[in-house]
């Protein structure tokens, strides 16, 4: 099937070797052959006969997979996803949505000799709902579609469940920035939610990833450290 670019019409000509149906709604293969698109007679993307879609490459390894080689010395960008506010939309901050983690921070001993304080100073708990665009008295939660969402889904759900809690999510980056890996609401700009087993870690940074044991940098947050052997 070729398609030829009509200038003088606002439509494509298909040329499809005397296929004069009318009316069809159907563009691609009626076998088992793969559905191949080109652009300047180099094969860009192939749709297989089983459903498999391989952008840059002709024999996707998974569902779906995306090659690219960039030009030596060059940059060229992978896979972008953009999100563009053109109705004027904008994520709305709701200070009622607020998810405090802990409670009360107090000073649990700031006497001498370990008489303690009879009277510590109390810090509001802060909440982490924000993500990293917002601050803690407006904290910013958006319901908003995700920007990226890799999720598996039960053929059969749970009837009452609706919304994100139908999926199980792996991984997802919200419009405000949060991202989250095992949980479809992050609550920072990084939420990781662990293993239900219990004396699992959580996150791991790797054999060579060695905290600095303290703050430190001018902002005083704990930082971690690539080590140059093992």
């Amino acid at each position: 099937m070729l398609c030829i670019y009509s200038f003088s019409a606002n439509s494509q000509n298909w040329l499809t070797n005397g296929n004069s149906a009318t009316g069809t709604e159907k563009h691609g293969t009626t076998n088992a052959f793969d559905l191949n698109f080109f652009t300047n007679n180099n094969q860009r993307m192939t749709l297989k006969s089983g459903g498999q879609l391989g952008v840059g490459i002709t024999t996707p390894r998974g569902w779906q997979e995306i090659l690219y080689c960039p030009s030596l010395g060059g940059i060229q960008n992978g896979l972008i996803v953009t999100k563009n506010n053109c109705q004027n939309n904008w994520l709305a901050a709701d200070p009622a949505l607020g998810d405090y983690i802990g409670g009360g921070l107090v000073e649990a001993d700031t006497g001498q000799g370990g008489e303690g304080n009879p009277d510590p100073p109390f810090v509001l708990p802060f909440s982490f709902l924000t993500g990293h665009s917002t601050n803690a008295t407006t904290p910013l939660y958006s319901s908003n579609a995700p920007l990226f969402w890799v999720r598996t889904e039960d053929p059969y759900p749970n009837p009452f469940y609706s919304g994100p809690a139908k999926f199980d999510t792996k991984m997802i980056v919200m419009p405000d920035g949060s991202t989250g890996i095992n949980i479809a609401q992050p609550r920072a700009a990084l939420d990781v939610r662990g293993s239900q087993i219990p004396n699992r870690p959580a996150a791991i940074f790797g054999s060579r990833a060695l905290s600095t044991g303290g703050p430190s940098g001018p902002n005083g947050l704990l930082q971690y450290y690539t080590l140059f052997q093992s």
